[in-house]
C-alpha cells in the first residue's frame, strides 16, 4: 500500500474594511486597550450582531478571483471555546454553508504549473488582540524573609502568614531591567552563596514550571475581584531557592548567571 502525502494550509487574512463584522467598533491598528469594544463584541444580552456588507463584498470578489463557487446560502455559526483573548467565550464563524466554496489557483514551480486546490473560505470575527508585551521587562532580585513566631516557617499555618505579610520584610534587586526575551524562563539556573560558599541552588521554572505562569495567576486572581495591575508596579513571581538562615558577619551572593549578581554584607 502506498501513501501520498497531501498538506493542507489554514490561512487567515484580514479584510481591510473600516469596521467590525458584526459591530461598528473599529478595526483601526494601534489603540489604546479596549477602546475599540462595544457591546455586540462582549456579547451582552441582547444584543444583535449585524454582518458588514462590505467584508460579504470583499469575500465574493476573492472567490470569484479564485475561481471558486459562490454559495447562494450562507450561515453563520457559533463556536463555544474559552481562550484569553476571547473574553465573551464564543465566536461567530461560519461551518456548514460559507460564503465561499471550492475553488483553485495556479501556480509555477521549477517551471511546472501546478494547481492548488481550496477547499473553502469562510467569513469570521477576529477573537482579538493578544498583548504578549504586557511586562515592560525582569529584574532580579532577593528576598529578605522575616515573621515573628518562633517557628519553622512550614509550621505557623497559613492564616499566620497571612498576618505577618507573607513573611516579606524587603527585597533587594538590581537596576538593570532585562527584557523578557533575555532568557527562557523554563530553564535557567540560579545559585545563593554565604561567605563564597553555595549553600542553595535552584531554577526560575520552580516557580510554578514558569515565573511567567505566577504573574498570570495573580493577574486573573485580582481580575476575579475587580481590580487591575497598575503600571509601573512590580510582581514578585515566587522564590527559586529554599529559604536560607542569615547570621551575622555574612557576606551575601546571588548569582544569576549572565544576569549578574547581588550582592551584600549581614552584619
Amino acid at each position: 500500500m502506498s501513501w501520498e502525502t497531501v498538506i493542507g494550509l489554514e490561512i487567515h487574512v484580514q479584510l481591510s474594511t473600516e469596521s467590525k463584522l458584526f459591530s461598528g467598533g473599529s478595526t483601526g491598528f494601534g489603540a489604546e486597550p479596549n477602546t475599540h469594544v462595544d457591546l455586540i463584541d462582549l456579547g451582552l444580552p441582547g444584543v444583535l450582531p449585524v454582518a458588514n456588507r462590505e467584508a460579504f463584498y470583499k469575500a465574493i470578489r476573492f472567490g470569484l478571483a479564485t475561481n471558486a463557487e459562490i454559495n447562494q446560502t450562507s450561515t453563520f455559526d457559533r463556536k463555544n471555546y474559552f481562550y484569553p483573548d476571547l473574553p465573551k467565550g464564543y465566536q461567530i464563524t461560519q461551518m456548514a454553508l460559507p460564503v465561499v466554496g471550492k475553488g483553485s489557483i495556479k501556480i509555477e514551480v521549477d517551471g511546472e504549473e501546478k494547481i492548488v486546490n481550496i477547499t473553502r473560505a469562510h467569513l469570521e470575527e477576529d477573537a482579538g488582540k493578544s498583548i504578549h508585551d504586557l511586562f515592560d521587562g525582569f529584574v532580579c532580585s532577593l528576598e529578605i524573609v522575616d515573621f515573628r513566631f518562633n517557628k519553622n516557617l512550614k509550621e505557623i499555618g497559613a492564616y499566620n502568614l497571612i498576618a505577618t505579610n507573607g513573611a516579606s520584610e524587603f527585597w533587594i534587586r538590581n537596576s538593570e531591567v532585562f527584557s523578557m526575551n533575555k532568557i527562557n524562563f523554563d530553564d535557567h539556573e540560579v545559585d545563593i552563596s554565604f561567605n563564597n560558599q553555595i549553600v542553595g541552588e535552584g531554577n526560575v521554572n520552580k516557580v510554578m514550571e514558569n515565573p511567567l505562569n505566577s504573574a498570570l495567576w495573580l493577574i486573573n486572581k485580582i481580575s476575579q475581584k475587580g481590580e487591575t495591575l497598575l503600571k509601573g508596579q512590580f510582581i514578585s513571581t515566587g522564590t527559586c531557592t529554599k529559604a536560607h538562615e542569615l547570621i551575622p558577619n555574612t557576606k551575601v551572593s546571588a548569582n544569576f548567571g549572565e544576569l549578574g549578581k547581588i550582592e551584600f554584607n549581614y552584619n
